[in-house]
């Protein structure tokens, strides 16, 4: 025996919170970083969000790779970037700067560039 688990506690006193569903699409950009292999994947998604500003619901790694193709010291990081306004569709152009946004802030920031 470990452990007991009162279930009838477990939400005890909260009502459910729910969250209406989003009335305009999201739009996804993936960006892929060439980056110091030192630099720590959350850093770079904290000043990727940043950048992005309120557009940004959610910035996220999917993908990190360092090996074959990829030079000595550095490492290939992909972000996912979702965008969405709560009161619009966002048009390309918006999307598209949020992106521009991002690249200067990581390359500035970390002096990463966007792997081909």
């Amino acid at each position: 025996f470990v452990a007991s688990i009162r279930l009838d506690a477990v939400g005890a006193g909260r009502p459910p919170r729910f969250a209406p569903l989003p009335e305009h699409p999201a739009s996804q950009r993936d960006l892929v970083f060439l980056i110091d292999r030192g630099i720590e994947s959350e850093a770079v998604v904290r000043a990727a969000a940043r950048a992005a500003g309120s557009l940004a619901v959610q910035v996220r790694v999917f993908d990190r790779y360092s090996g074959q193709g990829i030079p000595e010291g550095k490492l290939s990081l992909g972000l996912r970037l979702v965008l969405q306004a709560p009161d619009r569709t966002l048009a390309q152009q918006e999307v598209d700067a949020v992106a521009e946004r991002v690249v200067a802030e990581i390359g500035k920031r970390f002096g990463a560039s966007l792997r081909a």
